[in-house]
């Protein structure tokens, strides 16, 4: 089936996240008494996997959509239809379109009890979750959308496909390419024509019950994101993979901006792509960036002194965030473009 969309970018936070689960039974859940129990029982086993803590549950329903979430910055919306897509709108006219994974299609989503949405079709092998998430880091919003497949044996898909409709000149490439190998942190990246990065997909990992690796990795296609888990029959289910795609905020797309801009030289440029490899990828180091920097100026008002930029370059800084972020700050603390747009 072809589908297209009009994508517009979004001046806000907006995270994917793609959890893999496989239980030991099928979906149908054998021995529940309504459709009902059944949604609710597969909701429980995604949410025992991923957690309650973020989810939204300021939402509402409509004759269109399963799920609308307000949040403190964006609206969700989630359909009812499993072939139409999930949409993050920042109420000033932009937003993301993303379509689930094929196994949605043909199934109508549930809202469930503590807020995740249900696909689930009673011949397949997998059914599909979604869910509304909102966080806030040092006064900064982060709205998300988590989408999680639960897989129901070994027989099941390994490749699960996420189509995202792309503006003209906007493409998907890896950080081995876009960083080069050395400074590969694993995830993937929307960058425009202009080779910025609009939108990150973080690392994939996958763990099985036992809590062991489970080798997973992303391939890409065009504007379709795949991630492979390779599961087998000896795997102790559930498994559980997580990548996270958002696109990038204001201090984030500054640091991302200077990564493919020429304002720092070669020996600079190579210290800033270690130090984002080792704090995890770009949404991880300007989260902690942004916390640094609240952190800093605590300890500056503290000290009534007015120049809280000298505290990113504190070991109290490392000793909070880590070492890497300490070097992280001492490297672009002197960049005005960076500085003015993680400032909070």
């Amino acid at each position: 089936m072809t589908r297209k969309r009009e994508l517009r970018v979004t001046a806000i936070a907006i995270s994917l996240m793609i959890s893999f689960a496989a239980a030991s039974e099928p979906f149908a859940f054998a021995g529940t008494s309504s459709e009902c129990e059944q949604e609710e029982a597969l909701a429980e086993t995604i949410e025992e996997i991923t957690g309650t803590d973020n989810i939204n549950t300021d939402v509402y329903s409509t004759d269109k959509n399963a799920a609308v979430a307000d949040g403190l910055d964006a609206e969700i919306t989630i359909p009812k239809d499993g072939e139409e897509a999930v949409i993050v709108d920042d109420g000033e006219g932009t937003a993301l379109e993303m379509f689930l994974p094929q196994e949605a299609e043909n199934a109508e989503g549930t809202l469930t009890d503590d807020g995740t949405i249900v696909y689930e079709n009673q011949n397949d092998s997998a059914a599909i979750g979604v869910q509304p998430l909102q966080e806030t880091v040092a006064g900064v919003n982060f709205e998300s959308v988590r989408t999680t497949i639960c897989i129901a044996d070994a027989n099941a898909a390994k490749e699960y496909d996420f189509q995202f409709d792309l503006k003209e000149g906007q493409k998907l490439v890896t950080a081995a390419d876009y960083l080069g190998e050395e400074y590969d942190t694993g995830e993937v990246y929307v960058v425009d024509d202009n080779e910025e990065i609009q939108y990150v997909i973080d690392p994939a990992w996958a763990k099985d019950a036992n809590g062991d690796a489970v080798e997973t990795h992303y391939e890409v296609s065009e504007n379709t994101l795949t991630q492979v888990t390779n599961f087998d029959e000896n795997t102790a289910f559930p498994v559980v993979a997580d990548p996270t795609a958002w696109q990038v905020t204001r201090c984030a797309g500054a640091i991302s901006w200077a990564v493919g801009s020429a304002i720092f030289s070669v020996a600079k440029l190579a210290k800033v792509k270690k130090y984002i490899k080792a704090m995890g990828g770009v949404k991880k180091s300007a989260k902690k960036y942004i916390a640094a920097i609240k952190s800093a100026k605590k300890q500056a008002q503290k000290e009534g002194s007015k120049n809280w930029r000298k505290y990113l370059k504190r070991k109290s800084i490392a000793s909070q965030f880590g070492s890497s972020l300490l070097g992280f700050a001492s490297v672009v603390s002197g960049v005005d473009q960076i500085m003015n747009k993680c400032n909070f």
